[in-house]
């Protein structure tokens, strides 16, 4: 099912809200909304969604997590077994 045109700019028209609430000082332009602001707030949510995806992938022993470095690298889980 689509999503109505009306109900797109019901949800931006809440999320700026939302957004602006919450930084009660800031104001911008357009562009800067689109370019600065808004393509942030996008990836923290995207990356907080893909991090509880890779953590549910790893509990289901789908993927397998290194940590190097201090960074979790991601990988398919493969059963050493089946490489010989």
């Amino acid at each position: 099912m689509k999503t109505k045109p009306q109900d797109q700019i019901a949800s931006l028209a809440d999320e700026i809200k939302d957004y602006l609430a919450s930084h009660s000082q800031q104001m911008d332009t357009l562009r800067g909304i689109v370019s600065w602001w808004w393509e942030l707030e996008r990836y923290r949510k995207t990356r907080a969604l893909i991090e509880k995806a890779l953590e549910r992938l790893v509990a289901d022993g789908i993927v397998r997590v290194r940590e190097v470095s201090g960074e979790k690298l991601y990988c398919l889980f493969r059963d050493e077994q089946e490489d010989n």
